[in-house]
């Protein structure tokens, strides 16, 4: 017999016990025999999304308000502007009032509104068929054969 015909009978006889190997093993699982060991690979997965939305900028400019007047006199001041820039429970409000043009401007910025979504998913892992592991290793192992070749 030549070398070469004996490396390729050593390489098929070993790849013949390989596949007779994994499919005893498959068939003869100590598992498979116990009741209820492993219950069906159906899972539920939650996943959760936050949406974030801007809500609009509420503004008003240059509203004229009405004027009440208390007394009958009339008082003459100097031109001013009242000023009110503040943060409430995370919402900005800024409100203008200039006098003597009697000019109100209001502006009120939101925070940023968050909705959490939950989604349920049924998760179902599929098993492997007895002969993809043996067909894996088999494949590297020629794989690797004809590289170093």
């Amino acid at each position: 017999m030549n070398t070469n015909t004996k490396i390729i009978s050593g390489i098929i006889s070993f790849i013949a016990l390989l596949i007779l190997f994994f499919w005893l093993n498959n068939n003869f699982r100590y598992d498979k025999y116990i009741a209820n060991i492993k219950q069906s690979s159906n899972d539920i997965i939650y996943d959760t999304i936050y949406k974030y939305e801007q809500p609009k900028t509420i503004e008003i400019q240059q509203a004229k308000p009405k004027i009440k007047y208390i007394r009958d006199t009339i008082i003459i001041t100097k031109p001013f502007i009242a000023q009110i820039d503040t943060i409430v429970k995370k919402d900005t409000i800024q409100i203008f009032y200039t006098y003597p043009e009697n000019l109100l401007s209001m502006k009120i910025n939101q925070t940023t509104d968050s909705t959490m979504i939950i989604k349920q998913i049924n998760y179902r892992e599929k098993e492997r068929n007895w002969w993809e592991t043996p067909a894996l290793i088999i494949s590297g192992i020629l794989v690797g054969y004809i590289i170093t070749k």
